[in-house]
Formats: structure tokens, sequence, C-alpha cells
């Protein structure tokens, strides 16, 4: 009996371009919400204590202290503040120009455009200016008039300091972020992500509930554009059944390496390749980059590659997988360093020990796939 075939895509909307509202359109310099946060910090300066004075100390909760006190914590506040906003902006901008340098000069305007960039600066520059407004309120006895401490105004710049800090934690995750390559082309490309969860139970009991049976045709770690081909299905294909392959398969603009053992691996070949490289020249971290593939592949080789079907609970094998194989992760630890560690005197050898151990532990299984990464490695030694 033939069954109809069909794909679920990754997404099912197509693209739009969207007009930016004119409010948005406002707001997208860097300078326009600093611009606009300042002066109503300068304002509320202003007003604040003018309700301090009309509720006549009569504030639970709020700044207890004295005008020397009140003068001490709202001069901390103008200073640090200030302090805190060259510092943190002086070195981020040589953070990012280095990043620009390795990437592309264009990130800076990412930097400059996102929300977080332009509240923390809002934030840092109006607890500076506010401190400084309430601080011109505040009057001890020796002076000509009466006394008098602001202590809700006080108060708020306490609150304003505690939402610089929080606003300074997202800030630097953001820097963090913006600077990793995969974050740089993901906000270039509006890729979707890569594979780095799939939920293999919910699929099968899926395909045993509506009579399917589903093809995932991505590897774990594998970069999925939007409209690309997700899974291939042999029966009826429903809303439903689109909403429950998406929410079983989960996207990330960045790998993990729970589900996806390739990742490890391919850290560390990043890490050999760089040092390899003409510009770095060191083949002893390389090695020591092999070392530490003998015990992630000799764990490899003593194991079963994964089934490629997954069952439902009646024995029936409704879903098929494309999983990392011993084959994969042997090609991967070693067919790249081979190639870009020719050159070097250690580099060779070290890989044709580490196939000599991996041979003394593996399954007779993975033989082939050692076999074939042996003669690779043993024709760039004759070339040396």
């Amino acid at each position: 009996m033939n069954r109809a075939v069909a794909r679920v895509p990754v997404v099912r909307e197509p693209h739009a371009v969207h007009r930016a509202s004119p409010l948005r359109r406002l707001f997208e310099p860097f300078w326009v919400i600093p611009a606009l946060v300042t002066p109503a910090a300068v304002s509320l300066g202003f007003v604040l204590p003018l309700l301090d004075a009309a509720l006549h100390h009569q504030i639970g909760g709020a700044f207890p202290g004295g005008p020397a006190g009140a003068r001490s914590v709202l001069g901390t506040v103008a200073s640090a503040m200030i302090s805190v906003t060259g510092l943190v902006f002086s070195i981020t901008m040589v953070v990012m120009q280095l990043a620009s340098s390795q990437f592309s000069p264009r990130i800076l305007q990412d930097f400059l455009s996102t929300r977080i960039t332009q509240w923390a600066l809002g934030v840092f520059v109006a607890s500076f200016v506010y401190a400084l407004t309430v601080l011109r309120e505040v009057r001890g006895a020796a002076d000509d008039a009466a006394a008098f401490v602001p202590q809700l105004s006080v108060s708020l710049a306490y609150l304003l300091v505690l939402t610089a800090f929080a606003l300074f934690l997202a800030f630097i995750r953001m820097i963090m972020s913006l600077i990793q390559v995969s974050q740089v082309v993901s906000r270039v490309g509006d890729r979707h992500g890569h594979v780095v969860e799939v939920d293999e139970r919910r699929l099968a009991d899926l395909a045993r509930e509506k009579d399917l049976h589903l093809d995932l045709l991505p590897a774990p770690g594998a970069f999925l554009a939007p409209g690309t081909p997700l899974v291939r299905v042999w029966g009826e294909v429903t809303d439903e059944v689109r909403d429950a392959v998406e929410r079983a398969v989960v996207l990330d603009a960045e790998r993990r390496i729970t589900h996806d053992p390739g990742f490890g691996v391919r850290q560390l070949v990043d890490v050999a390749e760089r040092a390899l490289s003409p510009g770095i020249n060191d083949p002893t971290t390389a090695s020591q980059v092999v070392f530490e593939l003998r015990r992630v592949l000799g764990t490899a080789v003593r194991r079963q590659d994964r089934p490629r079907h997954v069952a439902d609970d009646d024995g029936v094998a409704r879903l098929r997988i494309r999983p990392a194989t011993v084959a994969d992760l042997l090609a991967l630890g070693v067919e790249e360093i081979a190639h870009y560690g020719a050159d070097s005197r250690q580099i060779p050898r070290r890989l044709a020990d580490l196939l000599d151990e991996l041979d003394d532990v593996a399954l007779d299984r993975h033989r082939t796939a050692l076999d074939r990464t042996r003669s690779l490695v043993e024709r760039r030694l004759e070339e040396d």
C-alpha cells in the first residue's frame, strides 16, 4: 500500500519585510534613549525633594540618615556612576574594536543599536545627574535654612544604583554574546539554528498515535535555515502533527555537546587547527589535543553505534534518525588535523600512535573506519 510522503519544514511562514513604524524609527538612533532618560532624571531630582518636604519625613523605610550621611551617599553615587560609565564603555569599545577587526566593522552598529546598550548608558548617566541634582537640596543644621534631608529622593538614588547594576550584568552578557562568531553570523543571516535536542520518544509516540512513519532529516548539530525540511512524514500531515514535530526538535544558535558528541570533537580540532596555523605554529598544543582525542575517541570505539530507528511501545520502528557514528567522529577528529599538521614532525606520528591505541580497544565493526583513517595518516607520513 502506497502512503503519501510529506515534509515538515523548520518554519511554515515565509519571510516578509516589515516596515518600521515612525515611533520605532524615532528610537533607533543610539543617543535617543539616553537623551530622554537624562532630562527625566534631572526633572525627578527637582520634583521629588518637594514631595519629601510635603511629607515632613513621614516615610517608612526611607533613608534614615542625617544631612552628612545623605551627602556622602549621593556624592558616592555620583562619582561612582560617572567613573563606571567611562570605564565600562571605554573597555567595551576596545573589545568591540578587536572583534570588528576579526569579524566585520559592521558589528559596531549592532552594538550601538541594541536596547540594552542604550538603556545601560541612559541609566548610568541618569543616576549620575540625579544624584547631583538631589545633592543640592540637602541642607545641614549649620546652613542658613533649617536642616532638610530628602529621604525618599536619597532612597531612589540607591534604587537607581541597583538598577544600574542589573543593567550592567545584562550589558556584559550581551557583549559576550555579541562577539561570538555564531551570534554574529546568526544576526546577519537570520538563521534558525542548530539541532541541539530531539525528543525521540515524543516523535515515536506521535507516529504511533497518528499511524505515521517519520524520518528526521538533520543529524544532531546540523544547521537549519528557515524553510529547510526537518522531518519526512509517511502519512497524513495535519497542523497538529506539524506543531508536535516542531515542539519535539529544539534549535539554537549555538551547538550543545549534550546531544551532539561531534561538537566536543569539533572544539578540540579547532584548537589544534589554530595551533597549527602559520601565524601561531604551536605543534605542541596540537599534540595535547591529540592526547585528549585518545580519551574521547577511545570511549567511542569501544561502543556500538546508536541504532538508526526508534521503535514505539509495540516494537514498531516509527522514527528514523541520523546519529553521529564512530566513523564520523574518527574522520572529524583525525583527518583535518592530519591535513593541517602534514608539515609538522610531531603531528603525523602522534596521529599514528593514536590510531594504534584505538585499534587495540576498538570493536570489530569499527575496523573499517580505523583502516581508512590510518591510510590517510600514513600517506601524510610518507609525504613528510
